[in-house]
Order: C-alpha cells, then structure tokens, then sequence
C-alpha cells in the first residue's frame, strides 16, 4: 500500500469523519490526530491489509480496495471509498481507545499544552510518533487524565435550575439529569476526572450538536457521563464514561439501557459493515 500525501490526506479525513471529529477548529488538532491516530490507523492497515481487495470482517470478505460495481470510480472516489471502509473497520475494532485519545487531543489542542507545539527535525510532534498503536497513544491519555488538575471554577455561586434540567428518573434512586451549560460540563468534570468539562465539548452543547446528560446516585453525585449526538431527528448514545474515562459499573449500564426507549435514544451502529451498537450494549 502506497503512503503518498494523497492517501495519508484521505485516510486522515476518513478517520476523522468516522470518529466524529472532522469539525474540529481547536488549534493544532488536526496535526496531532494526523501524526497520532491517522498515523498508527494507517500503519494498522498496512501490516493487516496491506494491498489485499478485500478484508475478512466477521466471516465476510468486505472489499477494502475502494471498487464498486458502477458509480463514481474516479481516482478521488476510489480513493475516498478506500480509507471509508478502512475507518470503519478500524473504529469499530478500537473505538474507546480511539474516543479517549481524541477527548485528550481535544483538550490538549484548546489548552495550547507546551507539547503540542513541539517539532522534531521532520515538523511531526514527538508525543505523537514515538507511539506505534492505538494503545499507545490510550496509555499516553491515561497518564495525562490521572495528573490532568480539576477545572478552577469562578467563585459565583451555582445556581443547578440555571445549569441542569432534571429529566427523568432511572429507578433504583438513580436520575438522569441534562447538562445545559459550560459550568455544568466543568462541574461534572470535577466530579469525575474526566474530559467533558475541559472546553472540547462546550461548542457541541452550545451548538445543540449534542447533548450531556449526568447520571446521578440516590445521595445526588456524578456517577456516569452520556454523550448524545443529534443526527436530524435523531438522538444516539455516542458514549458513556464513569471515573477518569473509564466504563461505569454494569448496574448503571442497565439503567441506561432500560430507559433509552422512553428517551428517545437509540444506539447508532459502528459502521454498515458491522451489525453491532456502537455504544455501551456489549460492555
């Protein structure tokens, strides 16, 4: 498989657009997804696919190779349809580890972290190519989140019916509260050491792209964080997070889950080729 600008430019949009972060303007974040994720995802299928036509997914051979009967089959197309399916099967093969390095990106893009403006001798960022996987750029956003400080809050008071709206109650003394405001989103994040409050999500809520939800115990504390995002008149669960990005215990999984009818919420899947909900149903 040829590295070429023209291929690495596709398979970084694709991954992009499958993770849901081709919309990104954080500064520098595309260069850190191109060095970091799109990298490794390409270096992935060069020693998995390689130049094969087709890929076995589940037992089915999915053509890999960009061709279709009729249609488009420009070199542009081809090229796009390509790294789309590639995308897909990667994400579905690596999509927490892949949602928790670009939460950190993310943050770390806004923030304008000293290292995100590092270069070697080549302009790549060296946090991000010394890593060969997609578990190695997880362990790098695992370290960051466990010395990452809380948010400073301002010292006004907070007033929860100006922030939160109460939605629903979730059974077992658990309720389900919307996050409505930037301070909310930074008070959850206190609570639960996670990314949601660090300025990467403040321009999806504003935005009505998606929507925050905390899942809070009988005593009224964070225990789980829901991303919803609004597809139309659609709304699907993109992820669920607990303490320091890690998945809330089962119990609270099952209260989603039951719920989620009533809601209006359904689990998007990863990708055509894969008949799986993408989100938290096989935890």
């Amino acid at each position: 498989m040829k590295r070429t600008p023209q291929e690495m430019a596709a398979a970084c949009l694709a991954l992009a657009r499958e993770c849901e972060c081709d919309r990104s303007n954080a500064f520098n974040f595309f260069e850190l997804f191109s060095d970091g994720p799109a990298r490794v995802f390409v270096n992935w299928c060069r020693t998995n696919i390689g130049d094969q036509e087709t890929y076995d997914v589940g037992g089915h051979h999915v053509r890999v190779d960009g061709w279709q009967w009729g249609g488009d089959q420009s070199t542009e197309a081809v090229l796009r349809r390509r790294w789309e399916t590639r995308a897909g099967i990667y994400f579905a093969l690596h999509r927490d580890e892949l949602r928790h390095v670009i939460d950190w990106l993310l943050v770390s893009a806004a923030e304008v972290e000293p290292w995100t403006h590092r270069r070697d001798i080549n302009g790549r960022v060296p946090k991000m190519v010394k890593a060969s996987t997609i578990a190695d750029l997880a362990a790098e956003a695992d370290r960051w989140m466990q010395r990452a400080p809380s948010p400073v809050f301002d010292l006004e008071p907070y007033n929860a019916e100006e922030h939160e709206l109460a939605i629903s109650d979730l059974g077992a003394g658990y309720t389900l509260v919307r996050l409505l405001t930037p301070r909310a989103l930074d008070r959850e994040t206190a609570a639960l050491r996670h990314c949601v409050g660090r300025g990467s999500y403040d321009q999806l809520v504003e935005s009505g792209r998606s929507e925050i939800y905390s899942i809070r115990d009988p005593a009224g504390a964070p225990q789980a964080t829901v991303e919803i995002r609004i597809d139309g008149d659609h709304k699907y669960v993109v992820q669920v997070k607990g303490y320091l990005n890690e998945k809330p215990e089962r119990h609270i999984r099952d209260l989603v889950l039951r719920s989620m009818a009533e809601l209006g919420w359904s689990e998007r899947m990863t990708h055509t080729l894969w008949d799986q909900p993408a989100a938290i149903r096989y935890w």
